[in-house]
């Protein structure tokens, strides 16, 4: 049976520097944050936010990438 998502609060402000205070703030040991394939579109002068939370969390991140049903319907379809 899955567990319910708890909402502690809802912050405004840029996404990176928001987590990386919730991290602080709340004394975290592992973030898990997703990175959904855009094919290199990301802003090379601001990064991702994924990027600049590996950079700045001081605790250990832990990235799932989300692209590979993208591929994996390519691949069908040029069968």
């Amino acid at each position: 049976m899955a567990h319910p998502i708890r909402v502690h609060r809802c912050l405004t402000g840029s996404a990176s520097a928001v987590i990386c205070v919730q991290i602080e703030a709340l004394d975290s040991d592992l973030v898990v944050i997703g990175k959904y394939g855009k094919s290199g579109l990301e802003d090379p002068l601001l990064g991702s936010v994924m990027k600049q939370v590996m950079q700045y969390a001081d605790c250990d991140v832990l990235v799932v990438v989300q692209d590979w049903p993208s591929r994996l319907s390519r691949k069908i379809g040029a069968v």
